[in-house]
């Protein structure tokens, strides 16, 4: 797909998309956006390229973006090659760390800087960049930032009624600041995708309810160290009354002296060996691991996962299908030049009503002439495209040409 094109693509965007699971299987749980909430569910991971196209994903249990991206940026690596290519990301991969290994790998990268913000250290400017014939204008602050272990990257600061409205980090040092500011704003594509994908292509219908058993070794909270901390939470405790109760009593006026000391002796030693259990609490907390495998607690501890070919089958066929309708509502918005609507004339078409003839020489598909006139004019002239190089289906030699049918 990518080698069809007259110029290969330079800018792609990786990002994770929650599937959730609502049977009673015990799935991992990861956090959903849309409902604010942690559920059981599964991320895919999904590379898009600058022309909506999906190119590579993953499937795997919720984490972190930073973690989750680098399986396809592998596959990416593979398919484009040594070719330089710029991966655009949310604030979910921009850490350090994160850059650091993009950079190790050859990878440009841009994403939007975690918050707080800084105060730029130089005057905005004003910039523009020509997208799609039309000049657009951005107020912007360019600047180097030096990070350890990453080392030079770039800072964009984008400003709106005077103030900053957000900020961008980026390997490239050399580009428009307002186009690598449109680049970023680009990554919608692939949330709208998600989107797509999710509304007309079933990214997250579950087809398959077969489960791999295996054992649960995500790390959870050690009942150890809660038990510790409520531990030292206690001496700390002990320790504060007692010097409150030793305040209260050298501070309270009483005629019999000997026997106001002989009670601030007694609370004196209390209070030593309270801050003695104190601190070996203390060290005994630091030494206790926070979260340890959930077998280290349960041994028959399990975790469900969908048949991972079952599953990574499903969703090739799906990208497939969803790139096959991309190019072909393009290829139809070539003739019907309607930007807001071709993707849903697109889909229409698709179940339009025809005839699909099989002969010892051919296969002719005839269509039902859509009522609409401009929809008419577009797909005959789709028609007389596909006609002019015919498809084939995979094993059988036959043309496929294909026709409308003359209204009655």
């Amino acid at each position: 797909m990518l080698e069809a094109d007259d110029s290969a693509p330079e800018v792609f965007f990786v990002d994770d998309h929650f599937v959730a699971y609502t049977g009673s299987a015990p799935l991992a749980k990861g956090w959903n956006t849309r409902r604010r909430r942690g559920e059981p569910g599964r991320n895919d991971t999904l590379i898009v390229d600058e022309n909506w196209r999906a190119i590579c994903f993953s499937s795997g249990a919720p984490s972190s973006l930073s973690k989750t991206m680098w399986g396809p940026l592998e596959q990416l690596r593979v398919i484009c090659g040594d070719r330089p290519v710029m991966v655009g990301f949310d604030r979910g991969g921009a850490y350090p760390k994160v850059f650091a290994e993009l950079n190790k790998a050859g990878f440009d990268w841009v994403t939007y800087r975690r918050a707080p913000l800084e105060v730029p250290s130089v005057l905005p400017k004003h910039s523009w960049v020509t997208i799609d014939g039309y000049r657009h204008y951005i107020q912007v602050a360019s600047e180097t930032l030096h990070l350890e272990d990453v080392g030079a990257l770039r800072q964009i600061s984008i400003y709106e009624d005077g103030q900053v409205a957000l900020q961008i980090l980026t390997s490239d040092l050399v580009s428009s600041a307002a186009r690598l500011a449109h680049t970023l704003r680009s990554r919608w594509r692939i949330e709208n995708s998600f989107k797509y994908l999710q509304d007309h292509h079933g990214i997250g219908w579950l087809c398959d309810y077969r489960m791999d058993r295996r054992p649960n070794v995500a790390k959870v909270t050690n009942p150890m160290r809660t038990q510790a901390h409520n531990a030292l939470k206690s001496a700390e405790l002990a320790v504060a009354e007692l010097e409150r109760s030793i305040g209260r009593n050298a501070t309270t006026q009483t005629v019999d002296i000997k026997e106001k000391n002989n009670t601030l002796d007694s609370l004196s030693r209390q209070l030593e060996v309270a801050r003695v259990a104190f601190e070996e609490a203390r060290v005994a907390l630091k030494a206790i691991p926070a979260k340890i495998p959930a077998t280290d607690i349960d041994p028959n501890a399990t975790r469900a996962w969908p048949v991972t070919n079952r599953r990574a089958l499903q969703m090739v066929c799906r990208l497939l299908a969803y790139n096959a309708e991309l190019d072909l509502a393009r290829t139809l918005n070539n003739y019907l030049c309607d930007l807001n609507e071709y993707r849903s004339i697109t889909r229409n078409l698709l179940h339009q009503p025809g005839e699909i003839r099989y002969s010892p020489r051919a296969i002719t598909v005839t269509i039902r002439q859509p009522d609409a006139p401009r929809i008419n004019r577009a797909l005959s002239l789709l028609i007389e495209q596909l006609n002019a190089n015919p498809p084939r289906l995979s094993g059988d030699n036959r043309p496929i040409t294909y026709q409308i049918e003359p209204k009655s």
